[in-house]
């Protein structure tokens, strides 16, 4: 008898399996401070638009924890994101941690695309490509096609304590101008919930990369750096510190592709 414990770890094996297969790049992209991450691999944003009420979303959670441990992959610095839509909400179970923002992030995704096409679980790769998010190898193949992209260079520093703050410099590309909205997410990892209606009724489902604000905090101006100093991100003291990430994005205002990415932990 196949249960659904079963079921849930073969396809964890499935997906380390696969993502292992794809990584054919270095190992060591990544290195982390104290006070700031810096990556030597190609930054790509990976965001998993999904909810709690949706039936068909626990694999493309699963896979973007899997995305996560796994990373670098191909030479790309994987950076993730779950916005959890609210949609859902109305259709048997709240999900705690879903926004009107986060729909409205992919509603703009929708009309830069010219569609009035909106699913779960939509994962969007360096806001240029659309996937299934929990087709583990269209992922991949997005992430590859992405990490040779021309990208702004997105540098972050943490002044810790009690209430930290950052440091961003963002640095075009040479010979490439560029402008877009300056975004600060706030990430929180390693959250789970015990879903007790809905579609997912009696389901342990874990998160990784959590939305938990998102704020504009500039505009990179067309053809010039940005720098932000000692900027104070708002944290709830409920989330835990340990398991938060700042991230800083490039988006162009009009087709939304990523222009630049990075992240450090907070």
């Amino acid at each position: 008898m196949v249960t659904r414990g079963t079921m849930i770890g073969a396809m964890a094996a499935f997906l380390s399996v696969g993502l292992a297969a794809w990584n054919a790049g270095p190992t060591g992209g990544q290195a982390t401070s104290a006070t700031t991450t810096m990556s030597a691999t190609s930054p790509v944003l990976v965001e998993l638009f999904t909810s709690e009420g949706c039936s068909s979303c626990p694999p493309a959670d699963l896979l973007l924890t899997r995305l996560v441990k796994e990373s670098p992959i191909h030479g790309a610095d994987v950076i993730t994101l779950g916005f959890h839509v609210d949609y859902w909400d109305r259709l048997g179970w709240k999900d705690r941690f879903s926004s009107a923002a986060y729909t409205e992030r992919q509603n703009r995704y929708a009309q830069a695309w010219r569609t009035d096409q909106i699913f779960t679980p939509q994962a969007v790769i360096d806001g240029r490509t659309q996937v299934i998010g929990s087709d583990a190898a269209a992922v991949v193949q997005a992430i590859d096609a992405a990490r040779t992209r021309p990208r702004a260079r997105v540098a972050l520093t943490v002044n810790g304590g009690a209430a930290p703050t950052l440091a961003v410099t963002i640095t075009p590309p040479a010979g490439v101008t560029m402008s877009g909205e300056i975004w600060l997410a706030i990430a929180e990892d390693g959250l789970a919930s015990d879903v007790k209606s809905g579609e997912n009724a009696n389901r342990h489902i874990e998160h990784a990369g959590v939305v938990r604000r998102l704020d504009r905090i500039g505009r990179l101006p067309s053809g010039l750096s940005f720098t932000l100093a000692d900027y104070a991100p708002k944290l709830d003291s409920g989330w835990k510190r340990g398991a938060l990430r700042a991230v800083v994005l490039v988006q162009d205002e009009k087709t939304r592709a990523i222009l630049g990415v990075g992240q450090t932990t907070l």
